[in-house]
Parts: C-alpha cells; structure tokens; sequence
C-alpha cells in the first residue's frame, strides 16, 4: 500500500520573509513495517527557500541570546532517492554580532557564512568570524553518498579565540582541529 506523503507550506514570521517549505516522500507503508527500514530507493523531493531575511527573531526562541544582529538567506532542494541524493543550493548568512545574557561567553563577531551544495557535497565555502576577537574559520565538505551516511572532511582554525572569561582568568587559545 503506497502512501504519498507531502508538505506544502509557508512559514511566516512578522520579523522575516516568508519561508517556503514542499516536500514529498511516497511511502510503501506495508513494506515499512515488514521491512522495518525505509527503502532505499525511495524517490525524494524536497526545497526549503527563504529570501534574505534578519536573524533578530532568533533570540524569541533562544532566551540566552542578548543581542544578534545578522541575515540570512536559504535555497536548498533535495531530490533523487534516499541512496542517491541530489542535494542542491546555498545557505548564505552575516552575523554582525551576537552577544549572550551571560556575558562569560564571547561575544560572535563579523561572522560570515557560505555553504553551497553541490553534486550532493556541502561545501563550506566560507564560514568564519571572530570570537571575542581571535578569528576562526572552518573549511571543507561534507559528502552525502546517502542521505544517512554523511563523511565529513572539515578543518577548523583559530587563532587566540577567547573560550574562558570570568573575574579571575581570561583563557585564549589557538586551534587547529581536522575532522575527517
């Protein structure tokens, strides 16, 4: 028994643009629950978009967020099947600053996002900022030969980036940290 199931909608928020969201997945429900996996083979359809909107209302549902100033853009499509992704798109975000209510934590400046998925790789293209002043970035991909089997091959790097802070010690530390 073949079942279709689809998600056709739209996210609206007064502090953004509309999110569009559609998904479709067909689904054997019987050889589910036979086969108590899903089907690898299973064709998928996905596509998320968000023009570029503010990040502010980020911190409604993140209490521990003082202050965030910063944007973002989304368009990503998933199609092919569950063994055979094609994963397209880009996720392209500026974070001026970012601040928290607890002020021992560093302050997340000048951040600058670009991810691009291509020929199901996720690419980080440029992903980096300064934390409390010592910058870092991450570099790399992550592979999606299946969409439950991701690789990683990510690098990150930082250079005197505060992670401690209260009122008798000050901890910076540099980094240089390869996830493969």
């Amino acid at each position: 028994m073949k079942h279709e199931r689809k998600l056709d909608g739209k996210i609206q928020q007064p502090l953004i643009q509309p999110v569009q969201i559609a998904a479709q997945l067909p689904l054997n429900v019987s050889k589910l629950i036979t086969d108590r996996k899903l089907d690898e083979q299973t064709p998928v359809q996905a596509k998320v978009q968000m023009p570029r909107s503010s990040l502010n209302f980020v911190r409604e549902f993140v209490p521990a967020l003082r202050q965030l100033d910063g944007t973002a853009a989304i368009d990503v499509a998933v199609g092919g099947t569950i063994a055979k992704p094609a994963v397209s798109g880009s996720v392209d975000m500026n974070i001026n600053v970012a601040r928290f209510e607890n002020s021992t934590l560093p302050a997340l400046t000048n951040f600058r996002g670009l991810l691009n998925f291509r020929e199901n790789v996720l690419r980080f293209d440029r992903f980096g900022g300064d934390l409390a002043g010592g910058p870092f970035t991450v570099a790399g991909s992550i592979r999606l030969p299946k969409l439950t089997e991701p690789t990683f091959d990510l690098r990150l790097q930082a250079n005197s980036v505060l992670v401690a802070r209260n009122d008798n010690l000050t901890a910076r530390v540099d980094a240089d940290l390869k996830v493969v």
